[in-house]
């Protein structure tokens, strides 16, 4: 057992490891022979900065190691707990995910990662971290944008054509699309809406967000662009507002749902989506 062995060892494991859980996935035992044979390595590697040491998982238990430090382990727990909250979380929910020892470097972490762009606040009230940029309309307090809707509700009863939650965010956030047009507002209001349908899940099915636009399209008495509908997730994609999922068994895919979903450069079919 060398260096580079142990080192890619802690690496494959991806979560920090004490002396005696290194030996034991190194050497294939934690007896005192064993962990003593790891430790000296360990050091050297640490010395050098390949690996990390990491504070304990509790007071009077053992130091542990692993392969990034222990501020960019922290980022990506913040990062995974964001996700997990479908993009926004408030920054009490999230310190309650973190380890003790975790908050003590939380707000460098996390302050690394909204100065890089793949965080931003939201203060509302309560404070919020989300993984893309708060639009004009994340600023209305909940009772707010139940009133909006409210609003709606009432004089949707005397207009020719429905006026839609998305297309009223499209137009206070000042990105109103143009007749026909698919908005950012709109493709969020859609996903928002299926959401409490994915049974806990953050991924919504391409298809199912399609039939959103249908039903739009024929309110203002337009035609569905597929074309228009791919390029307007494309777009989202390319600038990190939208994740794309690729499906696991395209053979369950029937052949009409398999030209909603969008193909990859190296053939993924991406048939579900989530708001990053």
């Amino acid at each position: 057992m060398d260096e580079l062995e142990l080192a890619e060892i802690i690496r494959r494991e991806g979560t920090p490891l004490t002396a005696k859980r290194v030996a034991e996935a190194a050497l294939g035992s934690s007896g005192a022979k064993a962990v003593r044979a790891v430790e000296g390595l360990l050091s050297s590697l640490r010395e050098s900065g390949r690996i990390h040491q990491f504070p304990p998982e509790q007071r009077g238990w053992a130091v542990r190691f692993g392969s990034v430090s222990p501020v960019e382990w922290v980022r990506g727990r913040i990062l995974n707990a964001v996700k997990d909250g479908s993009g926004k979380v408030s920054e009490k929910q999230l310190k309650d995910r973190l380890h003790k020892w975790e908050l003590k470097v939380y707000d460098e972490a996390v302050g690394g990662l909204v100065r890089n762009g793949r965080l931003h606040y939201l203060a509302v009230r309560y404070k919020y971290v989300l993984s893309s940029a708060p639009t004009p309309f994340d600023y209305l307090l909940g009772r707010q944008v139940t009133a909006l809707k409210e609003i709606l509700e009432r004089i949707n009863r005397r207009r020719t054509k429905a006026l839609t939650l998305g297309e009223l965010r499209s137009f206070l956030d000042g990105a109103f699309a143009a007749p026909g047009e698919l908005s950012e507002g709109m493709i969020r209001a859609w996903y928002d809406a299926d959401l409490p349908l994915c049974g806990g899940v953050t991924t919504v099915p391409i298809p199912w967000t399609w039939k959103h636009y249908v039903t739009w399209c024929e309110e203002h008495s337009l035609q569905p662009d597929l074309g228009l509908f791919h390029a307007c997730f494309r777009k989202l994609f390319l600038t990190q507002r939208i994740e794309l999922v690729p499906h696991s068994g395209t053979h369950d895919i029937s052949g009409d749902e398999a030209q909603l979903a969008l193909s990859g450069s190296s053939g993924e079919v991406y048939y579900y989506w989530r708001w990053r």
